[in-house]
């Protein structure tokens, strides 16, 4: 049973050798493809698509007001409950 485990770990090793020998080998012809793909995108993007009319149309000034008072108001109890609890420790003597 030690042997076959062995074995087959021996030979995961070496598919592994050889997938980063094939992929090494590849890579200059890799960046060279992607490169030129990267310089084509940026002229088809040299104009950026104009999201204005969507954006302009929400407002998160009431929703962010809303979170930061429920946040507020979590502070405000965490606050307390410490305060109590350290009032309550005193009178304990811890």
């Amino acid at each position: 049973m030690k042997h076959l485990i062995n074995k087959t770990t021996q030979t995961v090793k070496k598919i592994g050798r050889d997938a980063y020998a094939v992929f090494d080998n590849a890579t200059g012809k890799v960046v060279a493809v992607g490169t030129a793909a990267m310089v084509a995108a940026g002229n088809a993007m040299a104009v950026p698509p104009d999201y204005t009319s969507l954006t302009s149309a929400i407002d998160m000034s009431t929703t962010s007001a809303a979170l930061l008072l429920a946040a507020a108001a979590l502070i405000g109890v965490y606050i307390l409950w410490k305060g109590a609890t350290m009032i309550m420790g005193a009178f304990k003597g811890r």
